[in-house]
């Protein structure tokens, strides 16, 4: 870019680009009133676009401008470039607005009018002036708080998810119950208190870090999941007997098998109904909290490119999951059940069966519920902040020269 280029750059305070327009001061992208969600290095991708007058950039230049603070590889400024054509081509013809010449670089189509900053007729802006690209503290107050019962969900799940292992000991040993009964009981009763506080403590710790901005808090939430589950069975082996318990017409597993099993179906459903749908809507939650409800909108309502943690979980997935933990769960209790053979315990034994199934879908069904409930809030809550930011967004032009007023 010659000097007059780079002089006309850095005084402007806006561009108008084609059907868009590019707000410095606030550092948002507009189509019409409506907000184009963008991250921020695709927001300074666009600006060094913009910048260019449709020069041609090579990727070295874009890593220099937009990067120069970062290693990153080619192949980064390629999915960039591919991500910022599609957010503008709003799913339509998307490269029609940025053109790829094939082991040169790219070039921007659009043509950039630059719109004065103020300070060149004599006003200097403030710092109220300059808003960072998210919702005003004048527009949070005018939203109430996300409301998503994040306590009583954490609460409830966790006593159900502690209820799970402490029901599974004297499930194991029902079939010896005069023997192992009496010290099962209290066993349970510490498995459920210790399950039930690592369990929140360990979702706790994942909001925390999440609202953070680190993205650390799915895996410590997962590894405390993890770690307690590992240390519970080999702290019970030292009580389950090593040999096989429950009586049938097939072998059994030993007690310390079948609990190890039981562990293992409790971790992947705290994995798939608990943990990954908390730690999602805790990403959004930050999000939001972040003023990127654009991109939380697009995230929730469509199928285009965004930016999402991993391990995101939607609703159909997940109810398609449980009805096929149902469809296998009743073909192994029916046919455990029909082949269990005559004793004292045995109807202890199918109650306590019954508990634990009762437990673990009661588990999926209010991860479940919650889940459901905390998306459509955070979809609530997107379509207020829009309309409030969209208000804050219209120029105005009220006490402005009129060759300065907002086209």
């Amino acid at each position: 870019m010659d000097r007059l280029g780079e002089e006309r750059a850095t005084m402007a305070a806006s561009y108008q680009v084609g059907p868009f327009h590019l707000d410095l001061s606030r550092g948002c992208l507009l189509r019409g009133a409506e907000i184009v969600p963008l991250r921020a290095k695709l927001f300074e991708l666009l600006l060094a676009f913009v910048r260019s007058e449709g020069r041609l950039l090579s990727k070295e230049q874009l890593m220099e401008t937009v990067w120069e603070d970062t290693h990153v590889e080619e192949e980064t400024v390629a999915r960039s470039v591919r991500w910022l054509n599609k957010a503008l081509s709003d799913g339509e013809n998307a490269n029609r607005y940025i053109e790829t010449v094939k082991g040169r670089g790219y070039r921007f189509l659009l043509s950039a009018q630059p719109i004065p900053a103020l300070a060149r007729n004599g006003y200097e802006p403030n710092q109220a002036d300059v808003v960072p690209p998210q919702i005003s503290s004048s527009s949070v107050a005018k939203v109430p708080e996300l409301r998503l019962a994040r306590g009583w969900h954490v609460l409830a799940a966790s006593i159900l998810y502690g209820a799970l292992y402490a029901v599974a000991i004297p499930l194991e040993i029902a079939y010896r119950w005069e023997e192992y009964g009496p010290a099962a009981l209290k066993l349970s009763v510490a498995v459920f208190i210790c399950v039930s506080i690592v369990s929140a403590g360990g979702l706790w710790l994942d909001w925390t870090l999440t609202s953070r901005g680190l993205r650390s808090g799915l895996l410590i939430s997962g590894l405390a999941f993890l770690l307690s589950a590992t240390l519970l069975y080999l702290a019970l082996c030292q009580f389950l007997p090593s040999v096989q318990v429950t009586k049938a017409t097939f072998e059994t597993y030993t007690a310390q098998g079948a609990y190890f099993k039981d562990s293992l179906y409790f971790l992947i459903l705290a994995g798939l109904f608990l943990i990954a749908p908390f730690h999602f809507v805790s990403y959004l939650h930050q999000e939001l909290k972040l003023g990127r409800h654009g991109l939380v909108m697009r995230t929730l309502t469509t199928t285009r490119l965004t930016i999402v943690p991993k391990a995101t979980f939607y609703l159909a997935g997940l109810l398609l999951v449980l009805v096929l933990f149902a469809v296998r769960s009743t073909f192994d209790h029916t046919h455990l059940l029909d082949n269990l053979l005559p004793d004292p315990n045995k109807n202890l034994f199918i109650q306590l069966v019954y508990a634990r199934l009762t437990l673990y879908f009661a588990l999926a069904v209010e991860c479940l519920v919650w889940y459901y409930r905390a998306l459509n809030s955070v979809k609530h809550e997107c379509h207020k902040r829009e309309t409030v930011f969209a208000e804050e967004s219209k120029p105005s032009n009220k006490g402005l020269p009129h060759s300065y007023q907002a086209p």
